[in-house]
């Protein structure tokens, strides 16, 4: 079971290269909005979160992901933002 588990880990890189994926989805680009921490969760799971004026926002992405799992994760990510602003 182990060696399962360690075929699915992903690397910090790797996690660091989806964060930037999920802030290009997010907000249209790479250096653009804030920023996010990023673990596996699962292993076939990740979770992203990020903090705005206090407040926390977080979203969960399937592995192995795709661009349209990255919209829609972006999309969600921003619905809890906005939904502290006005």
């Amino acid at each position: 079971m182990s060696e399962l588990l360690k075929e699915k880990t992903l690397s910090d890189r790797e996690i660091a290269t989806a964060a930037k994926a999920l802030r290009w989805a997010a907000f249209g680009g790479t250096r653009r909005g804030i920023g996010f921490s990023g673990k596996q969760t699962a292993p076939d799971r990740l979770r992203f979160e990020t903090d705005y004026e206090g407040r926390k926002a977080w979203v969960d992405l399937d592995i192995p992901y795709t661009p349209v799992s990255l919209m829609l994760a972006g999309a969600l990510l921003l619905q809890q933002l906005n939904a502290y602003l006005g």
